[in-house]
């Protein structure tokens, strides 16, 4: 499981990149957006899915040495302006996000930065 977290992180590392948007139009968030590196022979996507009932579902799919392993978490979610608020088992977090074209841009509360495409 370190080796997958490891991975998912130098994934972020590397796909880092910094968009903006004017428009917080909810609407604009709902959707599959995913992304998918592979590094060193190995390969990390992650897929967010924003549903229309404010309910979402993000799944993690690592590929270490031949070995898969996915990961599947649910979620509430908000908006207050540029601010996504998700909520899952009782835990809030909050991350700033911004839309450009088909690109979603979420950096964490420890700035690091996801940039997702819309499927």
């Amino acid at each position: 499981m370190n080796k997958m977290k490891c991975v998912l992180v130098m994934f972020m590392a590397v796909t880092m990149c910094i968009s903006c948007t004017d428009s917080d139009d909810v609407n604009a968030l709902v959707g599959t957006w995913e992304m998918a590196e592979s590094i060193g022979g190995n390969e990390a996507s992650i897929a967010i899915v924003f549903e229309s009932d404010f309910t979402g579902k993000i799944v993690i799919s690592v590929t270490i040495d031949g070995n898969a392993q996915t990961e599947s978490t649910s979620f509430n979610w908000s908006t207050d302006g540029n601010k996504l608020i998700r909520e899952n088992d009782g835990e809030m977090s909050t991350d700033t996000y911004f839309i450009l074209g088909n690109r979603l841009t979420i950096t964490d509360g420890e700035g690091i930065i996801m940039v997702l495409t819309k499927q």
